[in-house]
């Protein structure tokens, strides 16, 4: 995403706690990038227009810091956009190691809101105004074969189990390498849609 929107012409800051990924992110553009908690922020009040905020808040314990930090730095006449792009799909090798883990006494969790609506009703409850959008027309799908699927797996890409102990997934994962070994050129398809919402600024 960062990327697109210097390409675009926008002046963009990006933000991470990880190195790696800020390396990345300074290969792909010459852009500023920071590495910082974004409960923390080191920009000044209204510092930004816009503070995009994609596939983070339910990682992220003290999501309420996060968002109000998101504010401060848009000020009274900016705005803070969350991104949620899910793409979980059923009889897939990514459900199947859900389940195996779950077999075992290992459940996927978040550590902030599971996803944009769960969000909003928090938001809402807490006297925040926020919009939250969701488009059926926006969906899209990738495919690939199920051997890439678990590569993926082994290669534990995806942040939803980065938290269960190595020993209980490798052994989920060879069940579940098990399970799909005579499928491995099947064609998988992957359909994600896209949602956002909107929070104004801190108004002050």
């Amino acid at each position: 995403m960062l990327p697109a929107l210097h390409s675009a012409g926008w002046i963009t800051v990006g933000l991470d706690p990880a190195e790696p990924v800020l390396s990345t992110a300074r290969r792909r553009c010459r852009t500023a990038v920071v590495a910082a908690d974004g409960t923390r922020l080191p920009f000044l009040d209204a510092a930004f227009g816009l503070v995009i905020v994609a596939h983070v808040i339910e990682h992220v314990a003290a999501w309420r810091s996060l968002i109000e930090e998101c504010r401060r730095v848009t000020g009274r006449d900016g705005a803070v956009v969350f991104i949620s792009t899910p793409g979980f799909i059923r009889n897939s090798p990514r459900s199947a190691i859900k389940e195996a883990l779950k077999k075992r006494g290992w459940h996927v969790t978040r550590a902030g809101p599971a996803g944009l609506a769960e969000l909003d009703a928090e938001l809402r409850a807490e006297g925040i105004d926020s919009i939250l959008v969701q488009r059926p027309e926006w969906t899209w799908s990738r495919e690939q074969p199920i051997s890439a699927s678990l590569e993926s797996l082994r290669n534990r890409e995806y942040s939803a189990f980065w938290n269960c102990p190595a020993p209980l997934y490798s052994d989920a994962l060879n069940d579940v390498s098990t399970t799909f070994s005579s499928r491995l050129d099947e064609i998988e398809r992957i359909t994600a849609s896209l949602s956002y919402l909107i929070v104004r600024g801190v108004g002050r």
